[in-house]
């Protein structure tokens, strides 16, 4: 039974994603959910194959759910919160089947009221999941603990609101920092697109590239190469869609990446 995972594995993982959160939705059910995670009204949450599934019922303009962490200690219904210290991004992979125009991630004000920071112009009736980044650097009350993370679909771009109907899945939801990415390869000219992928990943240097490792967000493999060209293309198409590491060696330098598959 998966909960949240702190994302503290492997050297070379950590070099990148210190301090980084993966709530990654393989709960079992609800329940497994409800220890630390919260939903407002005219929404339900199910999970089915790692995905959770928000059905808004079209009672509410505003269906959310709420982090608000695990129990201090059993029973005491006083939660932890969330420790925003060294996180400066947030990625949430979603699929929008409902009639949300926007997606909104907000959290308490020190001084009292919301800081919100909004994804507009989602597209409805998706086949895809899509990646989404929120750079939480430039924001003064992103600092110290959060009682609680709000993650919210609406629509603000007609008057009156409408009500909220159709499902929300999400896959997953990264909090991680940029500030400790070592890239060591600019004096070979590296480069890497299109970033997010799809299919194909395009690598170029000035210099014979020699190796590419892949890791997922929990620190698994999910694909090692050796190279000798200057300019390399990598087939990606069997990774699911969302965040992952890309540790690349040319000569005897090594440099890591984040990249995002559709």
């Amino acid at each position: 039974m998966k909960k949240i995972t702190l994302i503290l594995t492997l050297c070379l993982i950590a070099s990148f994603f210190a301090n980084a959160q993966t709530f990654d939705m393989d709960y079992v059910d609800k329940t497994d959910f409800d220890t630390e995670w919260d939903w407002g009204g005219g929404v339900t949450p199910s999970f089915s194959g790692g995905i959770l599934t928000m059905t808004a019922d079209g009672s509410k303009t505003t269906p959310n759910i709420r982090y608000i962490g695990p129990e201090t200690s059993p029973g005491s219904g006083v939660y932890s919160g969330f420790d925003t210290s060294g996180v400066d991004k947030m990625d949430i992979t979603f699929k929008n089947n409902s009639n949300a125009k926007e997606f909104r991630f907000y959290f308490p004000k020190a001084s009292g009221g919301n800081s919100y920071h909004n994804i507009k112009d989602l597209q409805t009736n998706e086949t895809e999941f899509k990646t989404y980044t929120i750079d939480l650097s430039g924001d003064p009350e992103w600092t110290g603990v959060k009682d609680v993370l709000n993650f919210r679909f609406q629509d603000r771009t007609v008057d009156p609101f409408p009500n909220i109907t159709g499902t929300m899945e999400i896959d997953q939801i990264v909090f991680y920092s940029t500030l400790s990415v070592k890239n060591n390869l600019e004096q070979f000219s590296f480069n890497f697109y299109p970033n997010p992928v799809d299919t194909d990943l395009k690598l170029s240097s000035a210099r014979p590239i020699k190796h590419i490792a892949i890791y997922n967000i929990l620190g698994a493999q999910v694909l090692d190469k050796s190279l000798s060209l200057n300019k390399e293309s990598i087939d990606i198409s069997g990774l699911r869609s969302g965040i992952y590491l890309m540790k690349v060696q040319i000569e005897d330098a090594i440099g890591t990446y984040k990249i995002v598959k559709k």
